[in-house]
């Protein structure tokens, strides 16, 4: 590993365990920036979630917020549900943001959209970002029945984590179109991190893809590798409590950096030839 790439992770690193550590209050408030009341729950349309910062001081809103409007915090203790189509901007997940409806997320002025280390985003719906928005996942993001990402979300940090809960089949997109490669690396299309929950969650793989990180095949859930080619690679752990993976043609499981095959809580042995 060269000199350069050990300063660029160790920038990285310290750049994701700020985001995941600081309160919404270290940000830093701007005129027109909302958050969320404390403990709110429900409806982004609902206007008694939101406070707006005005004239210095946190008041109740008397709308919700557009994507006009300036900074977006969902605070740590809430869990917001986007049930209409709408764009956003400058939107910062400390909580849940579950959207149930088509989301743009638009390519405006500041950070477009983060979800923060302590923060999860759930979607049954298809997500847009739009020109060159980026939405940037730290924490968790959540692919539900029905959800897709038209554009890749750039994951940051070891700790995010993709998750797939659709209850039935489902084929890789643009939430996960990396990593298929000898050294995997957190990125854009690359989460630090795999799971496949909900029982009857099927995924299989549109091509080869790898994470740095741990995949976890939860009970009821599978795994099935690519059809025509490409391996899968893991640089974590492989915890397997559900069905066995799907072994097609050449697909195999690689572990690029491991000195030993890391299997935890395997349910049923693994075909032999599905290891490299």
């Amino acid at each position: 590993m060269t000199i350069k790439r050990r300063v660029i992770g160790l920038i990285k690193f310290l750049s994701c365990a700020w985001l995941m550590a600081v309160p919404v209050g270290l940000w830093g408030q701007s005129e027109g920036d909302y958050r969320t009341t404390t403990a709110a729950s429900g409806n982004w349309n609902t206007v008694a979630n939101w406070q707006r910062y005005t004239s210095g001081a946190w008041v109740a809103a008397s709308a919700y917020p557009q994507s006009s409007d300036g900074t977006i915090f969902i605070r740590g203790d809430a869990s917001i549900i986007s049930s209409t189509i709408r764009s956003i901007d400058q939107v910062i997940v400390f909580g849940t943001l579950n959207c149930t409806a088509d989301l743009t997320v638009l390519d405006g002025t500041g950070t477009d959209m983060t979800v923060t280390g302590t923060g999860a985003f759930l979607t049954s719906a298809g997500i847009t970002l739009s020109g060159s928005a980026v939405m940037t996942v730290l924490g968790t993001c959540q692919i539900n029945a029905g959800g897709y990402f038209n554009q890749s979300p750039t994951y940051s940090g070891t700790s995010s984590t993709l998750v797939y809960n659709t209850g039935g089949a489902y084929t890789t997109y643009n939430e996960w179109t990396g990593g298929g490669s000898t050294d995997p690396l957190v990125g854009s299309g690359v989460p630090g991190n795999i799971t496949l929950q909900n029982s009857g969650t099927n995924l299989t793989l549109a091509g080869a893809r790898g994470t740095p990180g741990t995949i976890t095949i939860g009970t009821g859930t599978h795994l099935i590798l690519n059809a025509v080619a490409g391996d899968l690679y893991i640089g974590g752990n492989f915890i397997q409590n559900g069905g066995l993976p799907g072994l097609i043609n050449n697909s195999r499981i690689r572990f690029p950096t491991a000195q030993f095959r890391r299997f935890l809580a395997a349910r049923e042995p693994l075909a032999p030839n599905l290891l490299k």
